[in-house]
């Protein structure tokens, strides 16, 4: 199947919440109550990911999709938020449909996302993923990413509940 990586535009913004909602409710399971995964709505996700379309500040997002035009992944990229460091970028999120995991999509949107980090002016990236998600972790590491000691309990991420994340960096080129 031929995937192309593309910019995220509104037309797909229902597509891509659709998909985020299920990989989160296959790849956080174990590590979110059941529950909390099967009460997610991709709506409100599509409301979100609408509104940060509308305001990148200095932020891209991309897209794979498929001959049909069926989203498989997403990555969103670019300055780090306000008071970081001058030249620090930020890969808000990289997500890929399970039917398509271990296939090299992963590295194809990862690579998207730290050329968008590049566009802006960023010569070192962070990212933030699950302490508990060490399929990602892994992910990253094999990619050139490392665990720099940082850590925060988010309860913005999933309401009503505490989510350890762990903090990657790396130099890009």
């Amino acid at each position: 199947m031929t995937v192309r990586v593309v910019e995220l535009t509104h037309d797909l913004v229902d597509e891509a919440a659709r998909l985020h909602t299920r990989i989160w409710q296959v790849a956080y399971r174990g590590m979110v109550p059941d529950e909390a995964l099967e009460a997610l709505d991709w709506r409100p996700r599509r409301d979100e990911f609408a509104t940060l379309l509308a305001h990148p500040l200095g932020v891209g997002w991309m897209a794979a999709v498929d001959q049909e035009n069926q989203v498989r992944g997403h990555v969103r990229a670019g300055r780090a938020p306000a008071g970081h460091e001058p030249g620090v970028g930020e890969l808000y999120l990289l997500y890929v449909d399970p039917d398509h995991w271990g296939t090299g999509l992963g590295q194809r949107l990862l690579g998207a996302g730290e050329d968008l980090m590049i566009e802006v002016g960023c010569d070192r990236g962070q990212l933030w993923t699950f302490e508990a998600n060490r399929r990602a972790q892994a992910f990253y590491r094999a990619n050139g990413w490392a665990l720099d000691g940082r850590s925060l309990q988010d309860t913005s991420i999933l309401p009503g509940h505490a989510i350890t994340e762990v903090a990657l960096t790396r130099t890009l080129s």
